[in-house]
């Protein structure tokens, strides 16, 4: 089991800015990359990469070998998995698909979690989605994510 987090240039046509992948005892992967498209500011303002911050980092098809290697027979969960997986699928767009055809067991924390906390949404009619606590990169969104997961073990 594994968790991924990724960083974004933004909401609209996102691409990879940071990946990191973790168990609960290591880091898989932690690595910035250079989206080679414009950082939108408000991402800016989140995860504080912008294209220059960015601009000697690798390209996502460089660490793709690294990250499907790892990705590779794990189940792996995500926070928005929905998200999660529209930017790789648009990353993997551009190369021939590493991803496309492995093993990787895909699950998403996000309702789970919505639901364990029970803050109910009339509006919306379900749970409340819950944000990672802490500093907006994906190194500290993965161990964000893991507490949650071991919060809901105990539970």
């Amino acid at each position: 089991m594994c968790v991924i987090n990724i960083q974004t240039t933004g909401l609209h046509h996102p691409r990879a800015v940071h990946v990191a992948v973790c168990t609960p005892d290591r880091i898989l992967l932690d690595t910035l990359i250079n989206p080679r498209q414009h950082v939108e500011p408000a991402a800016t303002r989140l995860h504080h990469h912008t294209n220059h911050t960015l601009r000697n980092a690798p390209a996502f098809g460089d660490i793709l070998p690294d990250l499907a290697k790892t990705l590779r027979g794990r189940r792996c969960i995500a926070y928005n998995m929905p998200f999660t997986q529209q930017v790789l699928h648009h990353e993997l767009a551009h190369f021939n698909g590493g991803l496309r055809h492995s093993s990787t067991e895909w699950a998403d924390a996000m309702r789970p979690f919505a639901h364990w906390t029970g803050l109910w949404s009339a509006r919306h009619r379900t749970y409340r989605n819950q944000r990672l606590q802490g500093p907006h990169d994906a190194r500290s969104k993965c161990a964000a994510l893991m507490h949650r997961l071991n919060q809901l073990s105990a539970a």
